[in-house]
């Protein structure tokens, strides 16, 4: 029986993303088992521009998370096709809330077994204030979790 039988790779749609994708992608192909892609919308993201776009009587943050939806459904189909892996056939996954509780729910939802997700997301300012999400997820995955290291990024040597 295969012990890994889901795997989930977390995309921001950065350039970190592709290197993750390529890694599920060549997991999920050895091990014979389904592949997903999984996107959060960020809430933070969301509270802030309905604050500030408050005053726009034309502005609807549900208007906006329609258009955010394709948009980012779109650059996961980019993103399948620049990691040659549509033979796959990947679920794509798109979610809204804050990012490590969305892919703690989706990792139940989808009875993942394995999460794939890069160390470096939006950007350094976040990591070094607030932790960023693989480091939560590091904390709280139920699942095992590979991490794919961003190019260019420095080994702690502490």
């Amino acid at each position: 029986m295969n012990s890994f039988s889901k795997v989930l790779v977390a995309v921001d749609l950065s350039d970190h993303s592709l290197p993750a994708l390529l890694k599920g992608a060549e997991l999920a192909e050895a091990l014979r088992a389904e592949l997903s892609l999984v996107n959060i919308i960020n809430q933070r993201d969301i509270d802030n521009i309905t604050r500030n776009l408050s005053l726009y009587p034309s502005f609807s943050i549900d208007s906006w998370l329609k258009d955010q939806e394709k948009i980012r459904n779109d650059q996961m189909v980019r993103l399948i096709e620049q990691g040659s892996c549509a033979h796959l056939k990947p679920k794509k996954i798109i979610r809204v809330g804050y990012p490590y509780e969305k892919l703690l729910e989706v990792i139940q939802t989808e009875k993942a077994d394995l999460l794939v997700m890069s160390t470096k997301g939006r950007s350094n300012l976040a990591d070094t204030v607030i932790g960023s999400c693989a480091q939560k997820m590091y904390r709280r995955s139920p699942i095992p979790m590979l991490s794919i290291r961003a190019k260019g990024v420095p080994i702690n040597s502490n």
